[in-house]
């Protein structure tokens, strides 16, 4: 774990290791960074694991690329 520091008592890592075990990485996630979000095309997104910008949300589970078609009259 990254987030891992030197603490003074068991009781402060048992407290940080239960933290981080609820940064589950998917879609609607609590993170705190980027890398915190395992779906491809994700990023922490104010403390929640979201599509990037161009991408949606497909099945809760997916982020797919969204394609902008312009038309010419």
């Amino acid at each position: 774990m990254d987030r891992v520091g030197a603490w003074r008592t068991d009781e402060e890592l048992i407290i940080m290791i239960t933290a981080a075990a609820e940064f589950g990485g998917s879609l609607g996630s609590a993170c705190q960074l980027d890398q915190d979000c395992t779906t491809q095309n994700s990023r922490c997104n104010h403390g929640t694991c979201a599509c990037l910008p161009y991408y949606a949300t497909y099945n809760s589970s997916q982020c797919l690329q969204c394609k902008v078609f312009f038309l010419d009259y």
